[in-house]
């Protein structure tokens, strides 16, 4: 029984692979001039569970999130931002989370303005171009 959800697990990692070809992959594949290769490697995680080494507090991403939502400015934002996340660490721990690009070397400041540029933003200027008043 363990070997057929092991062929089982294979066999759909392997449909998601060739899901994710493109037009020139599988024509290349057509010809014959090509194959497919597969290796063995380790999932990464996706959602990381950041605690902050000195103040030992776990930060819920998922709500910090939802509150960046409710915010009606850049201003807000930042509050929200300096209240949740004090440290260099957990900022750049929380970019990473939501997919923010930012150099390591960026004092704390820019990173935060990043994060609620990203966020907070993003929502404005959407909001802005549609017309619509948050």
């Amino acid at each position: 029984m363990k070997h057929n959800i092991i062929v089982k697990n294979y066999l759909s990692s392997l449909v998601s692979l060739i899901d994710e070809l493109s037009e020139s992959d599988l024509t290349k594949l057509e010809s014959g001039e090509f194959e497919i290769s597969l290796r063995l490697v380790k999932k990464a995680s996706q959602k990381p569970e950041v605690v902050s080494k000195k103040e030992s507090v776990l930060v819920d991403y998922d709500l910090l999130i939802k509150e960046l939502d409710s915010v009606k400015s850049r201003e807000a934002g930042l509050e929200v931002i300096e209240k949740h996340l004090k440290l260099k660490n957990d900022l750049i721990s929380f970019a990473k989370y939501i997919d923010v690009a930012f150099l390591k070397s960026e004092k704390v400041s820019k990173i935060r303005e990043t994060i609620v540029d990203a966020t907070v933003g993003a929502k404005l200027r959407s909001s802005a171009i549609q017309g619509k008043e948050i």
